[in-house]
């Protein structure tokens, strides 16, 4: 079978046809393209983080609002302060505190509306 034999002569070809060229030239337009909707998109994440952040407080405020969301915060700061003098043998005692202290400064918010 002439088809199987391997050509001791055959060298490939150097030269890109005309369907890679175009193929790269697409892929290419493609890339820039993604490229400027991702700047678009950070663009965008910058200017509404501090928005949603803002309303993001407003949420917890009016939640904190409620008797219930009062009491389970105390509960929380409660259960938080037991477990925050044996973690503070393992150095995550601040991130406890700064648990707590953000459960008081909602509970007070909510407390004021």
């Amino acid at each position: 079978d002439e088809d199987s034999e391997v050509d001791p002569d055959y060298v490939p070809g150097t030269e890109e046809s005309q369907d890679s060229l175009e193929y790269r030239s697409e892929t290419e337009t493609e890339i820039g393209v993604i490229s400027e909707k991702s700047e678009e998109y950070l663009a965008l994440v910058e200017t509404t983080k501090e928005p949603a952040d803002n309303h993001r407080g407003l949420v917890q405020e009016y939640f904190a609002s409620f008797k219930i969301a009062q009491l389970g915060i105390r509960l929380a700061d409660s259960g938080l302060a037991i477990l925050e003098s044996p973690l503070s043998l393992v150095s995550a005692s601040s991130k406890v505190q700064y648990v707590r202290r953000h459960l008081r400064v909602v509970r007070r918010a909510g407390e004021k509306l």
